[in-house]
């Protein structure tokens, strides 16, 4: 079941890109979609497994410096941050987003 996961979130991906592609019938808003989530997925990914390393190597080293209690304290601030990191990166590729995707617009650019 552990591997299964990633297929789960591919077939997210999938999904809401069909909607996209039934409800808007505009080529160009889908391929701005398409390019957001493959930008989220290429940041969101390495990012989460740095945060993860570096929250494993914190969690150990409190738990064998300070002790357990320490430690638990430690994996509920690792687990927020962990939970944050996709929101974080979310909000920074959609805060450079002009750099994406080029203006359909000529007069804009």
């Amino acid at each position: 079941m552990d591997g299964n996961w990633i297929w789960l979130a591919v077939l997210v991906v999938l999904l809401y890109l069909g909607e996209r592609l039934v409800v808007t019938h505009d080529p160009g808003r889908v391929a701005r979609t398409a390019a957001l989530l493959a930008a989220w997925l290429v940041v969101t990914l390495p990012t989460l497994a740095i945060v993860h390393f570096l929250t494993y190597l914190a969690t150990s080293a409190m738990l064998f410096t300070l002790g357990r209690e320490a430690a638990a304290i430690c994996s509920v601030a690792c687990v927020a941050l962990l939970v944050a990191t996709p929101i974080v990166t979310a909000l920074l590729v959609r805060r450079g987003q002009h750099w994406l995707v080029a203006p359909t617009d000529p007069a804009r650019s």
